[in-house]
């Protein structure tokens, strides 16, 4: 009696593997997918990996049978049961197409067809360990040199493993990189400019004011230490977010004293000494030292007297 058969070959593959790699895959490497959540502007593109599968009806299969051979893909489970793979996790196609119900289907006039595979974001990372299993023979009386059972349920001895690695975006991990790299600069010309801005060493600075009359009115301490400018005015000073960040804190004292802005800034290498940057009241006096009371007079006759 003659039968209607089929011989399953897979096409040939080359499969490069890391050495590291290899004790995770089963039977030979299908195809690995890079998975990454879509990001503004740059989503993700699905990979189909391919493979072509090679048939080989004999004429009298060809001939009579009209029915396709339906396979489905098993998922090996270790320690479990195997299981049909499911859309919702790794889609099948055949020749690019989609396969209905996720079967692939073979007609007996078919020589070879590419069997395609794809992630979805639900399947998990990893090494996933499939095979192929007949569902519906069509009417095959054998497949390779096993008879068809009842349950159609033959199994064909190929294994593949395919693939899954979960990614960043690679736009979002471009993006990333490039603010760490701004970051780091931004952080270095931070420190560099704190490095190369000197700040008072001493703690405060005593001031004294005086009427016209010479009779004591107030005294108030201007604190220095940390700080790398100190402003003496009758209206509060603006500093900007940028310059308090590059260069540090600025202190400040408001007195009705003062009919111009007086600033006052580190010497370098003293602790004792204070340098005057703008001197509106007496252009000679460039400097405040410790122990040497100084003094200033203003166009309504008062008087500051300051100490350290």
């Amino acid at each position: 009696m003659k039968t209607k058969s089929i011989y399953f070959v897979l096409a040939a593959m080359i499969a490069v593997l890391f050495s590291s790699c290899a004790p995770d895959i089963k039977g030979e490497l299908f195809g690995e997918t890079d998975y990454y959540s879509d990001f503004p502007f740059y989503e993700y593109e699905p990979k189909i990996m391919t493979r072509t599968l090679e048939f080989d009806f004999n004429e009298y299969a060809q001939d009579s049978l009209t029915n396709a051979i339906v396979f489905e893909i098993i998922k090996k489970i270790e320690n479990g049961r195997d299981i049909p793979v499911s859309a919702d996790s790794i889609k099948l196609y055949k020749d690019g197409i989609p396969c209905p119900d996720n079967l692939l289907r073979v007609k007996p006039t078919e020589k070879s067809v590419e069997l395609g595979i794809e992630f979805t974001k639900n399947a998990r990372e990893g090494n996933h360990t499939l095979y192929l299993r007949v569902k519906d023979a069509g009417g095959l009386d054998r497949i390779d040199n096993t008879e068809i059972s009842e349950s159609n349920s033959i199994v064909l001895e190929h294994e593949w493993t395919v693939v899954k690695k979960d990614i960043p975006n690679p736009l979002a991990l471009r993006l990333f990189w490039i603010l760490v790299v701004i970051a780091t600069i931004i952080i270095l010309a931070i420190i560099i400019s704190r490095l190369n801005t000197p700040t008072f060493k001493m703690r405060e600075l005593r001031i004294e004011y005086y009427t016209p009359e010479g009779e004591f009115r107030s005294t108030s301490k201007l604190p220095l230490k940390g700080c790398y400018k100190a402003i003496l005015n009758n209206t509060k000073p603006k500093q900007s977010v940028f310059n308090k960040i590059f260069k540090g804190k600025m202190e400040y004292k408001i007195d009705g004293f003062w009919e111009k802005e007086i600033t006052l800034l580190p010497k370098s290498n003293s602790k004792n000494t204070v340098r005057i940057e703008r001197n509106p009241y007496d252009s000679l006096v460039k400097t405040i030292s410790k122990g040497t009371p100084t003094e200033f007079i203003n166009s309504n006759n008062e008087k500051v007297i300051f100490n350290f």
